[in-house]
């Protein structure tokens, strides 16, 4: 049976869309190609596939000295050698963004430029609708405080009722299949766009809890937005873990695990044994080669901040 016509001609050809990717940062701290040959050496030794799965940025916000055309050549080829997958480079230096053109390199913000809060301004004006027991008073326009955006701002005590509300609850716990790329988006981010009468509704919200029980296989990213993970099943190596909140794992962790990813420095993972390629929280992170030299490898732990620093502890 054929396929019935559909003309689109009339339709655009692409779209553009935003996303949040998880991208791994090679900081480079130190400029020295030969130091820099047997350590990326010592870690394939380790893990085969390490680099090979995971797509990276490079930056050299730490280097005292911009590097030249020529550094910067020999770098690109060094990462080809070790199938390094680069993706662009991170710099605010404008020699440095001037070379990486020239080499036909993406230019990436630094991390403070990255992270400043983007502002849209919304056209259509919102006014909230009094309650029956509060009276109406007019204020005049010098009195009035509007915001920015043009839309509504809750009081600080009903805007940290519904965080207590979103935390302790654990409704909406759902069970995702194996696939490639799975996503979970939270209820809150449907509710920022409707209008304020349904406030309310979604202050009683709670933030999501994912749980994944079949096998993450190399190569598959899971990502909770805005609330926990819990992994039961078994994670391969080139796997990936992602979430804004915490992150339990209670099969085997070969891949990598990033709690607090946008930034909680109070999230915390933990596992039934502590292995992986890679542990992140809130951005600070250990490698497998660091994991293997702690008392801990392969026990029950958890893992938190304290202040910058990552620490491990037994899982009791």
């Amino acid at each position: 049976m054929s396929k019935p016509f559909s003309d689109t001609s009339q339709q655009p050809t692409f779209q553009l869309k935003g996303t949040m990717l998880a991208i791994t940062v090679f900081e480079l701290a130190h400029f020295n190609i030969e130091r820099l040959t047997k350590e990326l050496t010592a870690k394939v030794k380790e893990a085969p596939e390490f680099f090979g799965t995971i797509p990276m940025v490079l930056s050299i916000d730490k280097l005292d000295m911009p590097l030249t055309r020529v550094e910067l050549k020999g770098l690109l080829t060094l990462f080809k050698e070790f199938n390094i997958q680069l993706m662009g480079l991170r710099t605010d230096d404008e020699k440095s963004v001037a070379t990486a053109h020239k080499l036909g390199l993406v230019v990436l913000p630094p991390t403070g430029a990255r992270e400043k809060l983007i502002e849209i301004a919304v056209n259509r004006p919102v006014v909230a609708e009094p309650t029956a027991t509060e009276p109406i008073v007019e204020t005049p326009e010098a009195e009035q405080q509007v915001p920015d955006d043009g839309q509504q701002q809750l009081p600080i005590e009903e805007t940290q009722q519904a965080v207590d509300t979103a935390l302790t609850s654990s409704e909406n716990i759902p069970e995702l299949s194996n696939e490639a790329i799975i996503t979970y988006e939270s209820a809150f981010d449907e509710q920022a766009s409707t209008a304020p009468t349904e406030t309310n509704k979604a202050k009683q919200q709670a933030i999501p809890t994912m749980i994944v029980s079949t096998p993450v296989r190399s190569g598959q990213q899971i990502k909770a937005d805005d609330g926990d993970l819990i992994v039961t099943s078994n994670i391969s190596t080139g796997a990936e873990l992602i979430a804004d909140g915490n992150i339990h794992i209670y099969g085997i962790m070969r891949g990598r695990a990033m709690a607090g990813f946008h930034g909680n420095n109070k999230a915390r993972i933990f596992c039934s044994r502590l292995t992986g390629e890679l542990i992140s929280i809130a951005g600070q992170m250990i490698t497998e080669e660091e994991l293997r030299r702690h008392p801990l490898w392969g026990k029950p732990a958890q893992l938190c901040l304290e202040g910058n620093q990552l620490t491990i502890t037994p899982l009791s």
